[in-house]
C-alpha cells in the first residue's frame, strides 16, 4: 500500500474528522479500503495516540482488576500528592455521583443507608429526583 495515501486518508479521518464514507467517496475506494488503511496506519506508526490528562496506568490497572474479580464496571480516582483527605474523598463523591448519574433511570428508586459518603455523593446527582 502507498504509504502517502495512508497517511492522507489518515489525517482526513483522524484530523479533519471526516467519516469513512466520506473519505472512501473522496478518494474513490471502498470504506472497507479505508478502515484496512486506518489499521495499517497505526501498524506502520503513522499515527500514534496519546492519552493526555490521564496515568495509563490507571487504564491499565482498571482493565486487571476488571478481568481477575469479573467487574463490569470499576472506577479509579487519581489523586494528586499534595491532595489532602478532604479533597480526595471529594474526587470519590464525584465519581460515585457520576456513576449514578449514568445508571439510574428517571423513573428508578434506590434506598441506601445515610452516611457522610452517601450525603455528599447526592450532591454530584444531576437531572434526579431526589426524595
Amino acid at each position: 500500500m502507498n504509504l502517502k495515501l495512508i497517511a492522507e486518508i489518515a489525517y482526513q479521518y483522524y484530523i479533519a474528522d471526516l467519516n469513512q464514507n466520506e473519505i472512501s467517496q473522496m478518494y474513490s475506494i471502498g470504506r472497507t479500503t479505508v478502515s484496512r488503511m486506518l489499521k495499517k496506519a497505526k501498524e506502520e506508526g503513522i499515527v500514534e495516540f496519546r492519552i493526555n490528562s490521564i496515568n495509563p496506568e490507571i487504564i491499565t490497572t482498571q482493565n486487571y482488576l476488571k478481568e481477575k474479580y469479573g467487574i463490569n464496571y470499576l472506577i479509579i480516582n487519581s489523586t494528586d500528592p499534595n491532595d489532602n483527605s478532604s479533597m480526595k474523598n471529594d474526587k470519590l463523591y464525584r465519581s460515585a455521583g457520576k456513576y449514578l448519574n449514568r445508571i439510574l433511570d428517571d423513573n428508578q428508586n434506590i434506598g441506601v443507608s445515610w452516611g457522610e459518603t452517601i450525603a455528599k455523593t447526592v450532591q454530584f446527582l444531576s437531572n434526579k429526583k431526589i426524595v
